[in-house]
């Protein structure tokens, strides 16, 4: 039997794209101590946070690179043994990024408000994770989908978060409010957008 499963070519293209820019925009973290966001921030000299800041931004890169082989089917069925190792992978990156964005979203610019749309994003990136793992352990493969689906909006989150700010500093938006605002924006509109797909693809599939 023919498989009519497609390579997801044009998804794929989008996603990866994404994540180079978000390589592009990490290496300056990498180059200078006080770059980017971190420019006139206090806690910047701070050994630890640029450690743990670093540790988030590498470990947040590997889950956007690796995360695309463990949402697309092709990939699962053409080497499940490889989706698992790349799920390991994924996983271990995911709860590092997790707990290290806790850590920094206390350090966060922009108030309480602020502080609280980071904590909130990386606590729903770890409860959607832990979701995904569960099922999975318990051999429920369509709720372990669902979860790692979830979870990968989140991943992306970082991508949208990026977008938003272009567009907003474009449109003038002072800094402070726009980057408030998308700390809460980015991975609600994800999560809500994969919600959607989800729902959509159920009903297909009905």
């Amino acid at each position: 039997m023919k498989s009519i499963l497609k390579y997801p070519t044009k998804k794929l293209i989008l996603l990866y794209l994404g994540a180079t820019l978000m390589i592009l925009g990490a290496i300056q973290y990498f180059i200078e101590k006080n770059a980017g966001i971190m420019i006139d921030k206090p806690i910047a000299s701070s050994s630890w946070y640029g450690l743990v800041l670093r540790l988030h931004i590498t470990c947040g890169l590997v889950a956007i690179f690796t995360g695309p082989t463990q949402i697309f089917e092709y990939f699962r069925v053409k080497n499940i043994a490889l989706h698992k190792r790349i799920g390991y992978m994924y996983t271990i990156s995911v709860a590092l990024s997790g707990l290290a964005g806790m850590v920094i979203s206390f350090y966060a610019m922009g108030g309480w408000l602020s502080k609280a749309g980071l904590f909130a994003l990386s606590l729903t990136w770890l409860s959607t994770l832990s979701f995904g793992i569960y099922a999975i352990l318990r051999k429920n493969i369509q709720v372990h989908k669902y979860w790692l689906h979830i979870n990968y909006g989140v991943t992306f989150a970082a991508v949208t978060q990026r977008l938003l700010l272009l567009f907003g500093q474009l449109m003038g938006v002072e800094f402070i409010t726009l980057y408030t605002f998308t700390n809460w924006a980015s991975w609600i509109f994800n999560v809500a957008v994969v919600v959607w797909l989800n729902s959509r693809m159920g009903r297909k599939m009905e």
